[in-house]
């Protein structure tokens, strides 16, 4: 591989993060959405977000902390019913 094709890889990576990075950014879900932090195996609800940060807060209410979007993914039906959150999202 040259030169100029080393570059053209560098670069095709380097728009590829960039892509990436706007993907992580726009990542939200609606307030009130229960979502897993995958960082500490923990539930929460959305509250808000603050400047990257998604807010969450335990079912049943508690301190907020932040996660950044792309360390959540959605609840489960079965780990919102184990917290004792019925099917309408209500705790």
């Amino acid at each position: 591989m040259g030169p100029a094709e080393r570059h053209t890889t560098a670069q095709r990576v380097a728009d590829a993060d960039a892509v990436l990075d706007t993907l992580r950014e726009s990542m939200s879900y609606p307030t009130g959405t229960y979502v897993v932090d995958q960082r500490r195996n923990r539930l929460g609800r959305v509250m808000g977000s603050e400047g990257p940060y998604i807010q969450l807060r335990p079912p049943g209410g508690g301190q907020e902390w932040d996660c950044p979007p792309d360390a959540t993914r959605p609840a489960t039906e079965s780990e919102r019913r184990a917290a004792g959150i019925a099917a309408n999202g209500t705790d």
